[in-house]
């Protein structure tokens, strides 16, 4: 079985200020495709069990 691990990296320090924030939900939308049109690579383990 193949996995592949898209997140929210640790740099991006928005928060929301409201259960359904529309304004974050974009921000969060704009990250998402800007990594995906650059090539995001997939983590193929989770966070801190990969050794790094």
């Amino acid at each position: 079985m193949d996995y592949n691990l898209a997140y929210i990296p640790g740099d991006f320090l928005d928060t929301s200020t409201q259960a359904f924030d529309p304004v974050y939900m974009t921000k969060l939308y704009d990250l998402g495709f800007r990594l995906a049109q650059a090539g995001y690579p997939w983590r193929k383990t989770p966070p801190r069990m990969d050794g790094h």
